[in-house]
């Protein structure tokens, strides 16, 4: 249904994304990172992976969820490509980490309790590091670090998997919603009324499943 916040767009997140910076042995250390500010409208009922979908297809880096640990529940075979870290409209705590489902729940909890349904949400980009390119130090960090975000069971993609991934991107470009008046991001014109059918991320899944 219609959303209760913001002219009924939804929950307000201004999004923070800093891109991986390229290195440059003639840059100043000092010089302050490029960072890509966009707005976008999260519906209270929006899973966390179709807000993370929604706010990387909306600064055009839909190639990021099958690296980052938060989209894919759990520790993948590289380092992790994206930090999350958030911080509600007038609260004391500040970049509060987005690290699973449940800190998801909390963030929209506070969001809706604010005076103002805005957060402000960053996300840095982070270089993917497999375990044949880790150095021995690095390794020994990670297998010592109490972490628990070290400790998710690593899962490593199958072709299947990648596969599916794929398809989902292709699909999420395909029906990308451009109808403002639209509460979602993906929809299905449904019918000879072309009504709109919001595509969740289990109904992406279930077709990328088929087409691969």
């Amino acid at each position: 249904g219609r959303s209760l916040y913001n002219d009924e767009k939804g929950m307000k997140f201004t999004v923070l994304f800093t891109p991986l910076q390229p290195f440059d042995p003639k840059q100043r250390r000092n010089v302050k990172p490029t960072t890509i500010t966009k707005i976008v409208y999260v519906h209270k009922e929006m899973s966390m992976k179709d807000m993370i979908i929604k706010v990387l297809d909306t600064i055009k880096r839909c190639n990021l969820p099958q690296t980052s640990w938060l989209y894919a529940g759990s520790r993948l075979e590289g380092s992790d490509s994206l930090t999350f870290t958030y911080t509600v409209y007038r609260s004391q705590n500040k970049d509060v980490l987005l690290d699973n489902e449940d800190d998801y729940l909390e963030l929209c909890t506070q969001v809706q309790s604010a005076r103002k349904a805005e957060v402000t949400l960053k996300l840095a980009e982070q270089k993917v590091v497999t375990g044949d390119n880790l150095t021995e130090d690095e390794q020994d960090d990670d297998e010592e670090n109490d972490n628990p975000r070290k400790k998710r069971k690593q899962h490593v993609p199958s072709t299947e998997e990648i596969a599916q991934d794929q398809h989902i991107v292709s699909l999420q470009n395909k029906y990308h919603c451009e109808d403002r008046s639209c509460p979602y991001d993906l929809c299905y014109p449904s019918g000879p009324t072309a009504k709109h059918v919001h595509l969740t991320h289990k109904h992406l899944q279930t077709w990328a499943a088929a087409m691969a």
